[in-house]
This record gives structure tokens, sequence and C-alpha cells, in this order.
């Protein structure tokens, strides 16, 4: 199902989760191992797959809406990731704040896409009176998120901070492939903006393309050095966007390295700690808290 096209191949092929020693409640982990060990690489490079996922309970956006925001088109891959991503970081906020996403009276999703976290959400969440609210520059995505997620609440935003959302209002954000787009100006007034909507000693949890961004890019050796002394580049435009915001400069390929995580977004919020190849085991999470 992952393969383009393969529903044209003329046959399936399926796995019992019982045959695999699951119970049908159970949610299946794959890992990625080392092949001469069997070693499991890193404890946040599985992925996680439910009973039903991918029967889907919610519509899945058109083809165009997920390539925006995925790079890709497959509604299997789409779902995968959006509910790997859900399990990954509930076990981040366990360990880093000791409670689970239920706990928390409200969540922003910023830069919601079509819904590719929010839905996940909704469902682990529906029995909860969690407050989920998701905006982004992407108005075409925000509508069909409005006519097909229930529950939450969407909205659309300006390219630029700030937002209409109200002072101190959300005890966790996230942010999934947003400052991976954005210039350096831009981005520290979207830091500002996140620091006046996020409650005292809120959690914020934000990915950056890094190092494994960065392996899996084949970029030059003089491009990698200039990254690594400036500890940060945006100089590649992205028209991933052209078709749906009218500023061909604005959204940009931008790489961050540790380093200057820690250094420049300090200013702004405590970095709790940066876990490297998180999010489709590409992008890097940073963990913030605000103060």
């Amino acid at each position: 199902w992952f393969v383009p096209h393969s529903a044209r191949s003329g046959f399936t092929c399926s796995i019992g989760w019982r045959a695999l020693g699951y119970a049908e409640a159970d949610v299946l982990r794959i890992d990625y191992v080392d092949a001469k060990s069997m070693i499991p690489w890193d404890d946040y490079h599985a992925f996680y797959l439910r009973p039903g996922l991918l029967n889907a309970r919610y519509a899945i956006p058109p083809e165009d809406s997920i390539l925006r925001v995925a790079g890709y088109t497959s509604p299997g891959k789409f779902l995968l990731d959006g509910y790997t991503t859900l399990v990954k970081l509930q076990r981040v906020v366990e360990k880093v704040a000791g409670r689970s996403l239920s706990t928390f009276s409200s969540i922003l999703d910023w830069g919601c896409g079509c819904g590719r976290l929010a839905r996940h959400l909704i469902e682990a969440l529906e029995a909860t009176d969690t407050l989920i609210v998701g905006i982004d520059i992407d108005r075409e995505n925000v509508q069909w998120c409005k006519s097909q997620l229930p529950r939450a609440s969407f909205d659309s935003c300006g390219l630029y901070p700030p937002t209409n959302l109200p002072a101190a209002a959300f005890e966790l954000i996230i942010g999934l492939s947003v400052f991976t787009h954005l210039d350096e100006a831009t981005q520290f007034g979207w830091l500002s903006e996140l620091r006046r909507v996020a409650m005292p000693g809120a959690l914020l949890l934000l990915s950056v393309h890094g190092n494994t961004s960065v392996c899996r890019s084949n970029v030059s050796l003089e491009w990698l050095d200039q990254w690594r002394r400036r500890g940060m580049d945006d100089s590649c435009k992205d028209p991933t966007l052209s078709a749906v915001i009218n500023n061909e400069e604005y959204y940009r390929a931008t790489y961050h390295t540790k380093a200057y995580v820690q250094e420049r977004w300090a200013a702004y919020f405590e970095v709790v700690t940066i876990i490297e190849g998180f999010l489709s085991n590409n992008q890097d999470l940073v963990v913030l808290r605000a103060r």
C-alpha cells in the first residue's frame, strides 16, 4: 500500500496481526534495525500501526493537499506518518514532562496543514475536554480541515505574525515542518509569537532540518562548511506552496544546526532537548519550555 500505484499490480498480500504475535487490540511497532545485530538504530525511529488505521475514520484529503504537506500522495503513508508522530510525541511528553497528552488543557497545532497530525489528536483526545486548535497559512487546507475534522477549531493565518490567537492560551504547542521553511528573520518573528501565545511553563515541540536531513540532501562540501559555520541556511526557495500563497520568496528549504538552535532560540524559550531524526526519521525535534 505504500508503493505508488501498487493497486494496479492485480494482487494483494496480507498478514494477520495474530500471525505476527499481536492481539487484535495491540499497536504494532516496526523498528529500523541494524542488519547484522538486529538492534534498533534509535528508540524514536520506529513506526506504529494500530488496528483499523487504514480504514480512516475521517475523510482523506485530496492528493494535492497531501502533497503540499508531506511531499507524497499516498493516503496510507499519510495515515501511518500521522499516527506514528502522535505516538512518538506522546512518548516525548511522558519522558520530558511526566504526563500524557490527555492532561493538557489546550493544544495548538501550528502549521496543521490538512490534518496529518490533528486527525489523530482528535481521536486520541475525544473523551477529554482538551482544546485543540490548528492554524496554517494554506487556506485551502484549513478549509478542508474545517469541513472534515470535527471537534477541533481551525483557522488560517498570515505569512507573518501576529495571529488572532489570545495570549498565554496554550499549554502545548506543536509545530512540525514549519521552521523547516522559514527564513531567519521570519523565524524570530514566529518564535516571538509562539512565546506570546504559550502559557507560562508550556511545552513546545517544534521540528527543524538538522544533521539527519542534511545527510539525506546530497549537499556539497562547500555548502556543508558554510552551514556549520553560520549555523543556519535559508538560501534555497521551496516552490511547494507557490499555488496557495502569493509570495515566491517566503517558503524556503531551511536547515539548522543544534548549536544554532541551542544558542539563538534560548532567547525565547528554555531549550530542553533536541532529538535527531525524529519526524519521519528525518527532521529533528526541538523540545522547548516557556519561561
